[in-house]
């Protein structure tokens, strides 16, 4: 409702946290936690003011500081709903990083939930990958250049192998059409 780029960024990293858990091998039940997480990873930037979520230029200090705290208000809005405690804590360590230097927390390593890595990773993929209002997107042998770059300090390294290959063998899912073109939140391989 606040900004039109979050529903087709949602979209995107559900698509791309959806296919790594799956590559990892991980039961149906934890891809549909995924799923129900990455759609909605982004719920506290509610609390974020408009102009900051759309501003075209730097942020400042304090405007970033509005930023960080999005996942741990997604946390508490997703939490009031008691079927979702699961997902709540996924949401709320989505933006931590391998290296401990996230937010909101400062979990490193495995004590960053693996759907929260997982999410990290897709996210990351997405605001390469996607314009955004203060950036073009980057073409994808940069979206891997960076995704390299940010392999065992940002992204799991794992897991950032097995996305890497992903995208290499699945090179026409990067970029799903806008979602009000095509009919449901999926599309077939």
């Amino acid at each position: 409702a606040k900004d039109p780029y979050t529903k087709q960024h949602s979209r995107q990293v559900t698509h791309y946290a959806t296919q790594l858990a799956r590559q990892v091998n991980v039961g149906e039940d934890i891809v549909e936690s995924v799923a129900v997480a990455a759609i909605v990873h982004d719920v506290g930037k509610i609390g974020v003011p408009d102009h900051i979520l759309t501003k075209p230029t730097n942020l400042s200090q304090q405007e970033f500081e509005s930023i960080r705290r999005h996942p741990a208000l997604g946390e508490q809005i997703v939490r009031n709903l008691s079927a979702f405690n699961a997902e709540a804590k996924i949401i709320r360590h989505h933006h931590e990083n391998w290296d401990g230097s996230g937010y909101p927390d400062g979990l490193a390593g495995e004590k960053i939930p693996l759907a929260s890595r997982l999410i990290r990773i897709a996210d990351a993929m997405d605001a390469m990958l996607m314009a955004r209002s203060y950036k073009e997107a980057f073409p994808v042998d940069v979206m891997f250049r960076e995704l390299g770059q940010g392999t065992g300090r940002d992204f799991d390294p794992e897991l950032a192998t097995i996305a890497a290959e992903w995208c290499r063998m699945h090179p026409r899912e990067l970029i799903l059409p806008p979602a009000d073109t095509q009919p449901g939140l999926s599309r077939s391989a």
